[in-house]
C-alpha cells in the first residue's frame, strides 16, 4: 500500500476519485455482494456493496478473470472522514487459446472515521461493456475504434 497526496496521483487516478466523489455525494443504495452481477461491466456504471469484496467475488467471462494491478493508492477524504483504498483492476486471460476483452474497473475500499458508518466498496467501470442503447445505435458491422475517413474525391471537391 502507498499513501499518497492527491498531488501525486496520475490523471486516472484522479478521474477515478471524482467518479467516486459522484458516487459518496449521491448516497447511492448499498447492495449486497451477493447482488453483485456482470452489470458492474457496463462502461460508466457505479455499483456500492458492502465490505469487504474479494477480486475473485467480481464477475468474469468465461475465459478472462479480474486481475489487480500492483498499484493499490490511499487517500483521505477530509469531507467524508473516510480513508480510501484505490485499486485498478483489468482483464487477465485465462485460457491462453482466448482473449480478454479492454476492461478497466476501479476499486474504492471506503472505511468511514465514524464508527455508526459501515464500511463500504465502490466500484467504477472506466472501460467496459457499452449498455444497449448505445450498442444498438452503432452499426454492427463497424469495430468501435474505427474511424471513417474522407476519401481523395471528397477531399478533392473541398480544395476546388
Amino acid at each position: 500500500r502507498i499513501s499518497v497526496h492527491a498531488s501525486d496521483f496520475k490523471p486516472e487516478d484522479n478521474r477515478a476519485i471524482n467518479h467516486l466523489l459522484v458516487a459518496l455525494q449521491s448516497n447511492m443504495h448499498v447492495q449486497s455482494r451477493s447482488l453483485m452481477t456482470n452489470d458492474i461491466w457496463l462502461k460508466d456504471s457505479i455499483h456500492v456493496f458492502k465490505f469487504p469484496c474479494s477480486t475473485r467475488s467480481i464477475p468474469s467471462g468465461e475465459h478472462w478473470r479480474w486481475n489487480q494491478t500492483r498499484a493499490k493508492k490511499e487517500v483521505y477524504l477530509e469531507k467524508y472522514q473516510a480513508q480510501v483504498l484505490l485499486t485498478k483492476l483489468i482483464t487477465r486471460k485465462s485460457a491462453p487459446d482466448h482473449r480478454a476483452p479492454a476492461f478497466k474497473l476501479w476499486q474504492f475500499n471506503v472505511t468511514f472515521i465514524s464508527p455508526h458508518k459501515e464500511p463500504i466498496v465502490v466500484f467504477w467501470c472506466e472501460r467496459g461493456r457499452e449498455n444497449d442503447l448505445e450498442a444498438a445505435a452503432r452499426p454492427a458491422d463497424l469495430d468501435p475504434l474505427f474511424q471513417p475517413q474522407p476519401n481523395k474525391a471528397e477531399i478533392s471537391y473541398i480544395c476546388n
